[in-house]
C-alpha cells in the first residue's frame, strides 16, 4: 500500500507570518502554488495559508499592501505523518474539509500533500478534457479565476493578459 511519502510534494514553498498579503498573493502567482505552510523564525510550522484565505481577505476591501499575513485568520493546521496510508490522508482531507495536509514527522516539515497529488500518479502525462478528466479541467478553470484575483491583490498581471 502506498504511503503519503510516495506522492507528497517535497519541494515545499513556505511563507513567513509577517509577510504582507500582497507579497503572499504574488508568491502564489509566481510559484504557481495554491497554499503554503507558514513558518516562524525557527522553521516551525505555525499555520497554513491558501489561495482561498487570500481571496477572502481581498473581499474585505482592506489594503493588501498594508496588512500582514499574521493579521488574517488562517485555517487550523492539519498534519499527517509521512508513513500514513493514502487512504488515511484522503479520509483526513474529507473529514477536515481541507485540500492540503502538512506532512510532518516528529514536528519536522517533510512535505505537503494536496488533493491534486492524488491525481498525478494516475495521470503522469497531464490532464485532458477526455472522459473523467473533464472534471479536473473544469476545476482548473475555476482556479484560473482565483489566479486572476490573486494577481490583482499582488498588483501583478493575470496570466495570459
Amino acid at each position: 500500500m502506498k504511503a503519503v511519502r510516495d506522492i507528497m510534494s517535497t519541494d515545499v514553498q513556505t511563507v513567513e507570518p509577517d509577510a504582507y498579503i500582497s507579497e503572499v498573493a504574488g508568491f502564489f502567482v509566481s510559484h504557481k502554488v495554491g497554499g503554503a505552510p507558514i513558518l516562524d523564525k525557527v522553521a516551525k510550522v505555525v499555520g497554513f495559508v491558501s489561495q482561498s484565505d487570500i481571496i477572502q481577505f481581498g473581499s474585505t476591501g482592506q489594503d493588501p499592501t498594508c496588512a500582514r499575513l499574521n493579521e488574517i485568520p488562517n485555517r487550523r493546521l492539519v498534519t499527517i505523518e509521512s508513513s500514513a496510508s493514502i487512504e488515511q490522508a484522503d479520509n483526513t482531507m474529507l473529514r477536515e474539509s481541507v485540500h492540503y495536509l502538512i506532512v510532518e514527522d516528529n514536528g519536522t516539515l517533510l512535505g505537503l500533500l494536496s488533493s491534486f497529488d492524488f491525481v498525478k500518479p494516475a495521470h503522469p502525462e497531464g490532464l485532458t478534457e477526455n472522459g473523467a478528466d473533464a472534471v479536473f479541467t473544469l476545476r482548473a478553470r475555476g482556479l484560473s479565476r482565483s489566479a486572476q484575483t490573486l494577481a490583482r491583490l499582488s498588483n501583478l498581471r493575470p496570466p495570459g493578459s
